[in-house]
């Protein structure tokens, strides 16, 4: 097997409140936050207040999940502390996932003011991706913490061809024996030279990414293994 990956970055983040709805997901959107100092707490209750938006968004089928993660061993010099998440089931919805009109449904113009004044100057939002999935295995276990790594691949196409008939059975059997609560990839849009894809590994408690260690001899009992294939 030819080696695509050239190098990759892990993070991992728990969660802290979200809003869903039991569908198929094809598209995401990430949106990495940095809190200002002293404004955790004010920042925090801004996006507790703001559920009953995401969830008439999940409720006329704008989106299909929204949730609010926490970065795990983070400072202060980190360029971001969360990451919001929203899914849908079309990535095209992402240009239209704030109607105004449903905005305007719930809430004043003064309201809205407020509320904009205040989460803007509780955070600031550091970048914003867009992503294609591309392969999946899910269970129907909660989950409450996310690790992402992220790859810059020289061949994508042999990195999705991998990705979809090797790695994909044998975290079938990873979720299936309950090692993860789920695990998919997924496609930057648009590409960057620093990386170009994403692998998610779903985990229902604190720690339960240990369980890595196992995916090797599942690759023998799956009758996958090579020794040069890639640990998402």
């Amino acid at each position: 097997m030819m080696k695509t990956v050239n190098r990759a970055l892990l993070t991992i983040v728990a969660l802290t409140f979200s809003i869903s709805l039991s569908a198929q997901y094809a598209g995401a959107t990430l949106e990495y936050v940095k809190v200002k100092p002293g404004q955790w707490q004010t920042y925090m209750e801004l996006e507790e207040s703001a559920k009953e938006l995401h969830q008439a968004r999940v409720e006329k089928g704008i989106i299909t999940r929204w949730a609010l993660y926490r970065k795990l061993y983070t400072g202060k010099n980190d360029p971001y502390s969360h990451i919001l998440v929203t899914l849908n089931d079309d990535i095209k919805k992402a240009e239209n996932a704030w109607p105004q009109d449903l905005i305007d449904e719930m809430y004043t113009k003064e309201e809205q003011s407020d509320f904009m004044e205040k989460i803007w100057a509780s955070r600031d939002i550091v970048k914003r991706e867009y992503y294609d999935r591309v392969t999946f295995a899910e269970g129907g276990t909660d989950y409450k913490y996310l690790r992402f790594t992220r790859y810059s691949v020289e061949k994508g196409g042999e990195f999705e061809k991998i990705r979809k008939e090797l790695v994909k059975p044998v975290f079938d059997e990873v979720v299936k024996r309950g090692y993860n609560a789920g695990w998919s990839v997924w496609k930057k849009d648009p590409n960057d030279m620093k990386f170009q894809y994403i692998a998610v590994n779903l985990f229902a408690e604190f720690g339960d990414w240990k369980n890595s260690m196992h995916i090797d001899e599942i690759f023998k009992d799956c009758l996958l293994y090579t020794s040069d294939a890639a640990d998402d």
